[in-house]
Order: structure tokens, then C-alpha cells, then sequence
């Protein structure tokens, strides 16, 4: 087949006229145009075209050269599916090529299936571990329970009545006073009858006496002390018709608490003692103490009533690991009307 690739395959139809009309474009330095037979021009030269008899004969090849069959030029057959192609073909159906996307919806939805499983399955998982953490934290609680149950059954004498009065003693205040009963001008019949049926008429409690001046302390300690709350820990027979309790007394210091029993903590001057005191209330505002003591109860056999009752606990502890300094311990229990050990030095 003769053919040329340099020239279009309707270059036949070209005519003199029409390549005539051409205006020659400047010629690239150092090229020359050179024919099969050897015959060669110049493209340096501006204005000079090829002569007549090379025209001729590249005309001649020209009409001697055959069509050359090309193929159509390829269509893109888009295929898009959500936003991605999924085929495309070039020219004949052979020449199709199929892209796969790199996921279709169906599976993104699967993939996203499959993560709220995952998410509802650790949920799941998550929610049984901290129902078994607190069964085993509610067991444990049980057992300590149990432990201390059985230590007060064991030390309890063959006389029960000074261990009865000693444990209801520590149900019945528990909590203190309840707040609707401490705003209120008379005690609370329930805790003051406790005390008037099951205390001598001149019991001591620590430097008072009587069951008002009980009652009195409790008030105190209700309506200054937040979330007061008084538990037993334990018990044992101290000596003679002297029991021994052993119990935790805890608080939190609110603003009521600061200005009752820390009233010197208050102190407003801008002095550098003024300073101090401010930095301490602060640092003891909102905070929880937990002091660790105990109440010794004397036992009338005669009467068969509790004669003394003296309570101490530690109050310097929990304060000293609050602000850190002895001396800020001494400035707190300077002027309070609470000394370390819990005794009230006056009540309202």
C-alpha cells in the first residue's frame, strides 16, 4: 500500500488556488526541506517558496498516495453511578475497559452498618463491666458490713442494755437533727425522748449535763456543719460497765460553717493577717472532713441507764492534710469555737 503518513489523507483534493493563497510563515533557523530525490531549498530565506517542478512533484505523491483508513476517534461512554464512573470505551466494544469504584453506596452503607454494631456491641460490653464492678464493690460492702456486725454481736455482754442504748443511740443521730426540726423552736420529740428514757436525769456529756444540753450540742452540729453524718464502726466492752465506740464524724465546710464555728477566718481587713485568714477559708471552703473517733458510754447498773457519755475525734488530721501547714492549723483552731478534738466550747 502506498501511503504517507506526513500528509492527510484528503490532501488530493488540495488546489493550486487554495495552496496558493498559503502566505509562508518564517522558517526556523538551520532547516532545510530535502525530497526523495534529493533535491533540497532553503527555509531561511523569508519570502521564497518551492519552484514549480518541486511542486510538481510533491503533487504527484500526493495523488499517488492511497486513503489511509484511521479509525473513528474514541467516544467516552460515561457511565456515573452516585458521583463515580464505571466504565468507558474506547472506540470498538473490544476496546471497553470497566473501572470498579473504590466503594459503591451499598457499601458504604454496609461499612457504616457494621460501625454502629461495633459502637452498640462496646456499649453493651461496657455496661455490663460497670454492673459487674459495682456488684463486686456492693459484695465487698456486705461482707465489710457483716464483719462489723459480727464483731459488735461477739463484744455485746450478757447484759444487752447498755449495747442496745449505745447502737440506737447512733441510728437515732445519725444525721443530726433534721433541718425542718432544728429551725423550729421545739426539739425533736422522738430524739429527745430517746434520751430522757434511756439517760440518767444529770447524765455528763463530755462538760454539759442533762439531756437538753445534748440536744443543744446536736442543733449545733445540724444546723453548722453541712451533710453532717455520724457512723459507727465498731465497739467492745472497755472496762467495768464502760463500753467503747469507735465512728467516723463527717462534714463539709460551707459559708455557715466558716462564720459559726471559724468566725475569726472572716476577717475582712486587707492587712496581711487578713490575707492569711481569706487564703485558709478558701482553701477549707466546700471541702469534706472525715474525723476518725470515739464515744465511751458509761453504764448505770442500778438505774439501768447511762450515766456519762465523752466523745472525741480527731479533728486536727484531716484539716493539717487540707492546708498542708501547722501553722495555718494553728490560725484555724486559734479563736474557733470547736477545739481539735471536737469539743464544742459554746453552742447557741
Amino acid at each position: 500500500m502506498n501511503g504517507c503518513t506526513l500528509y492527510p489523507p484528503n490532501s488530493q483534493l488540495f488546489t493550486d488556488d487554495v495552496i496558493g493563497s498559503v502566505v509562508q510563515r518564517a522558517w526556523m533557523s538551520n532547516e532545510r526541506i530535502e525530497d526523495e530525490e534529493g533535491d533540497s531549498f532553503d527555509r531561511r530565506e523569508d519570502s521564497q517558496l518551492p519552484s514549480k517542478s518541486q511542486y510538481s512533484r510533491l503533487k504527484q505523491r500526493v495523488e499517488d498516495t492511497t486513503s489511509i483508513p484511521v479509525k473513528p476517534a474514541p467516544s467516552m461512554e460515561n457511565k456515573k453511578t452516585r458521583g463515580q464512573f464505571e466504565s468507558f470505551s474506547l472506540g470498538n466494544t473490544e476496546d471497553s475497559v470497566v473501572i470498579k469504584p473504590a466503594a459503591t453506596g451499598e457499601e458504604r452503607q454496609r461499612e457504616l452498618r457494621r460501625m454502629r454494631q461495633v459502637r452498640y456491641r462496646k456499649k453493651k460490653y461496657d455496661l455490663a463491666r460497670r454492673l459487674e464492678e459495682g456488684r463486686n464493690q456492693l459484695r465487698e460492702e456486705v461482707n465489710e458490713l457483716e464483719l462489723r456486725r459480727r464483731a459488735i454481736s461477739v463484744a455485746v455482754p450478757t447484759d444487752k442494755s447498755a449495747w442496745d442504748v449505745a447502737l440506737k443511740y447512733f441510728q437515732v443521730f445519725r444525721f443530726g437533727v433534721r433541718q425542718s426540726v432544728a429551725d423550729s423552736v421545739a426539739p425533736s420529740d422522738a430524739q429527745l425522748n430517746f434520751l430522757l428514757s434511756n439517760m440518767s436525769e444529770d447524765v455528763v456529756f463530755n462538760s454539759r449535763c442533762g439531756a437538753e444540753a445534748i440536744m443543744q450540742v446536736w442543733r449545733c452540729q445540724s444546723l453548722w456543719l453541712k451533710d453532717f453524718e455520724l457512723e459507727l464502726r465498731g465497739g467492745n466492752k472497755h472496762s467495768g460497765n464502760t463500753l467503747k465506740a469507735t465512728m467516723t464524724t463527717s462534714f463539709i465546710v460551707s459559708n455557715r460553717t466558716l462564720e459559726k464555728v471559724f468566725p475569726h477566718l472572716s476577717d475582712k481587713n486587707g492587712n496581711r493577717s487578713g490575707i492569711w485568714k481569706s487564703r485558709i477559708a478558701n482553701a477549707l471552703f466546700g471541702r469534706r472532713i472525715i474525723a476518725h473517733g470515739s464515744t465511751y458510754f458509761e453504764w448505770d447498773p442500778v438505774l439501768g441507764r447511762v450515766s456519762s457519755m465523752t466523745t472525741q475525734a480527731d479533728l486536727l488530721t484531716p484539716v493539717l492534710r487540707l492546708l498542708g501547714y501547722v501553722e495555718d492549723v494553728a490560725v484555724v483552731f486559734e479563736k474557733a469555737i470547736v477545739s481539735p478534738d471536737f469539743h464544742w466550747k459554746q453552742v447557741m
